[in-house]
């Protein structure tokens, strides 16, 4: 019996009527919550340059179709071959997108977080869902019509949208010339997430042992070392910063705050712009092309987008509990080189390689953001004026860099990082500090490399260099990362803030009450032009600063983490810079006192120091119990083009004593260690972090327990 399908008009009116259905579901279960989510970021279509109304339509469309077409095909294409087997294939497309629907409704609307629970739930209502659209008509008949479900979503989305708005554009010319003296270039760089308690040593300075290069900066420049960000979310406070103004509800970009940085100096610099998550410079001389070369703008990275899409439907959809939305999760490109003729690591002991020494293992590489070599790229010496500026989305998250600027990933089990620190306790909460403080280093390097490029073009004594931060990060346990709190003041409100004047040689500290609004102001004092808007900031040295006292001024943002909402601005909160001003005794990570050791500052709390660095031959170690390490397989062997692990992430299958704590030997070397913490509901939980250079092509890796100072092997798993 010939069981293929037939060209018959019966067989098409079912493909219609099954493309329809699963047009509706796709509607309801994807298009939908995906449209609604990405309508009110528009931001994260900066980040990958989707600029225009046609890139977006082309998004929307290809959101609300391409998944209902490419389920349909896939039942076309096995109907082809055989019936029985494509309505099978066809109705559990239509279980799973049912099941999906049921997820995200317990998930989100009912508030159900637990695993099992919210399996139940949807594996029930999944069932009755299928059950009812096989035996009553009229429910494929409902869904039938349902699909002008995603075309309404699409019409909403492109009509009334967060993201639509922004992505119109207004007709803004650049203003008259105002100065008919040559101002000098203007070199801008934004770091994003960088807390100034970070940069600070035990006697208030920058910490030259961890940030060389920034220090350095501070020799030369005017570090207003009181100075704080107006608010804790990129989104808002980039435009105080630009704008010279409050923070405001509004999209970041030109068509809301037409007067700031760029159209201030657009009729007299050539703009060379690297925006992300922001399009504040909207004139059509904006770009990323260096003065005197027609203006490029940057390619738009739609897959990208559709893979970030993707990346956060399935954090939806999730049967895990709830851990953020990590919409502000962007990662720069990087333009790595790896070391294709690396030897594999020799089994070794002695002292661990320090954090700043190169190396020469398989499967490491060293990465650059691409976008930050090609804004290098653009310095031109003459008498060429230009803005130089670049928004680097560094050290923000993902930590993913040593400090010598190697690549690493950390193990999927970790990810992501919860908006509160509290599982893995203050343990955790030091290891992601760690990392951050690694990240900052790389960011350090890459600061280095802007000023090394700037002195041997011959531009660096006459250009007007700043170097900021958007927002800090708290890494306190039990308070929020990133949203304003009383116990977090001092590490998200305070930031870095340097400005080098034109011929300024001479480092100068200035405490007075700086925030970001003073920026631009101070900016335009030291160029000596007018500034032609309103602005609510004050330039460096005003004598209305002095009359600020000590009080502070923060617009802290509110997210609803039941929701996928856009952030809101809540009311002003006042607060003493004399009480919140950071402390170096907050930090959990300390100055570097010497640079034999790279995890030293953070194994140092843990009194084994005694085995780092040495074999486990030199001790009496008896047989222990069990324990599973994740990614074991990434830790053995790492992929020689891929960055290899450099968090070792286990749990013990076994209670210890009290107190005890974890040994990691990598290749018969003591090299890491980490106490057993609580972590998503296991109590025996260890994180290590790993030195860079310490794993080769094929590696031992042990776990030791340390109990009373006694060693125990363990099996590995």
């Amino acid at each position: 019996m010939n069981n293929t399908t037939d060209s018959s008009p019966a067989s098409a009116h079912r493909a219609l009527d099954q493309f329809l259905v699963l047009l509706a579901l796709t509607g309801f279960t994807i298009t939908e919550p995906v449209l609604t989510i990405f309508g009110v970021n528009p931001e994260i279509f900066y980040f990958y340059n989707i600029d225009t109304t046609a890139q977006i339509v082309l998004y929307a469309l290809v959101v609300a179709l391409l998944p209902a077409l490419c389920l349909w095909l896939l039942t076309v294409i096995a109907a082809a071959a055989n019936k029985t087997a494509a309505a099978a294939l066809y109705h559990l497309f239509v279980l799973g997108l049912g099941a999906l629907w049921v997820v995200q409704l317990g998930k989100w609307s009912l508030g159900i977080d637990h695993t099992w629970l919210l399996a139940a739930f949807a594996a029930a209502g999944a069932g009755a869902f299928i059950l009812a659209y096989r035996k009553w008509a009229f429910v494929s008949a409902l869904l039938r019509i349902a699909a002008i479900a995603p075309v309404i979503a699409v019409g909403v989305f492109l009509s009334s949208s967060d993201t639509a708005n922004a992505m119109r554009h207004v007709a803004i010319s650049i203003p008259a010339t105002t100065t008919d003296r040559e101002l000098p270039s203007v070199v801008f760089i934004l770091l994003d997430e960088f807390p100034l308690m970070a940069l600070m040593d035990d006697q208030g300075n920058v910490d030259e042992s961890l940030f060389p290069n920034l220090a350095a900066l501070a020799g030369q420049a005017t570090w207003y070392r009181h100075y704080t960000a107006l608010s804790d979310v990129t989104q808002f406070s980039v435009p105080s910063i630009l704008t010279g103004d409050k923070p405001r509800r509004r999209t970041p970009s030109m068509a809301d705050f037409p007067n700031n940085l760029f159209s201030l100096l657009a009729p007299t610099h050539h703009m060379t712009v690297f925006e992300t998550l922001t399009k504040l410079c909207g004139f059509k001389e904006c770009g990323t092309s260096p003065p005197g070369v027609t203006v490029e703008k940057p390619a738009p990275k739609m897959t990208a987008l559709l893979s970030k899409s993707a990346a956060l439907w399935m954090t939806r959809v999730s049967l895990s509990k709830y851990a953020g939305n990590a919409m502000d999760d962007f990662k720069e490109e990087t333009r790595v080189k790896v070391n294709a003729h690396a030897k594999p690591a020799k089994k070794v002991t002695g002292a661990l390689p320090p954090i700043l020494d190169p190396v020469n293992q398989i499967g490491l590489a060293r990465a650059e953001p691409k976008r930050l070599l090609e804004y290098i790229e653009t310095f031109t010496p003459g008498d060429h004026t230009a803005l130089y500026y670049i928004h680097l989305q560094m050290p923000h998250i993902p930590w993913r860099y040593y400090g010598n600027g190697q690549m690493y990933e950390a193990p999927a089990a970790m990810q992501p990082i919860t908006p509160q620190n509290d599982d893995g306790g203050e343990w955790l909460s030091t290891l992601y500090e760690y990392r951050f403080f690694m990240q900052a280093q790389h960011t350090d390097r890459l600061v280095g490399k802007i000023v090394e490029r700037l002195q041997e073009l011959g531009m660096w004594d006459d250009s007007l260099v700043v170097v900021t931060a958007d927002h800090g990060r708290s890494f306190k346990p039990n308070t929020p990362t990133r949203w304003l709190s009383p116990e977090s003041i001092d590490t998200i409100a305070y930031v870095p803030l340097f400005i080098k004047a034109p011929a300024q040689t001479h480092g100068v500290i200035d405490d007075s009450n700086m925030m970001a609004y003073d920026l631009l102001p101070t900016l335009a004092d030291i160029l000596q032009i007018d500034i032609p808007f309103k602005v609510g900031g004050l330039a460096a040295g005003h004598p209305d600063i002095s009359r600020r006292g000590d009080q502070k001024t923060f617009y802290p943002i509110f997210i609803n983490r039941g929701t996928w909402k856009a952030p809101t601005l809540q009311k002003p909160q006042q607060f003493s810079d004399t009480e919140h001003f950071p402390e170096y005794a907050s930090r959990g990570i300390k100055s570097r006192k010497n640079n034999s050791d790279s995890l030293r500052l953070l194994n140092d709390r843990l009194g084994l120091n005694q085995f780092l660095g040495r074999a486990p031959a030199e001790f009496d170690v008896a047989r222990g119990g069990r324990a599973h390490v994740e990614e074991l397989n990434k830790l053995q062997r790492p992929a020689p083009s891929e960055p290899p692990l450099g968090v070792v992430m286990g749990e013990l299958e076994f209670t210890p004593a009290a107190g005890s704590k974890v040994l990691i030997a990598i290749n018969e070397r003591f090299v890491t260690a980490s106490p057993l913490v609580s972590f998503k509901g296991s109590e025996q939980t260890f994180f290590a972090m790993l030195p860079s250079g310490v794993l080769g092509s094929d590696n031992a890796i042990d776990v030791f327990l340390v109990e009373d100072m006694r060693l125990y092997q363990l099996e590995v798993e």
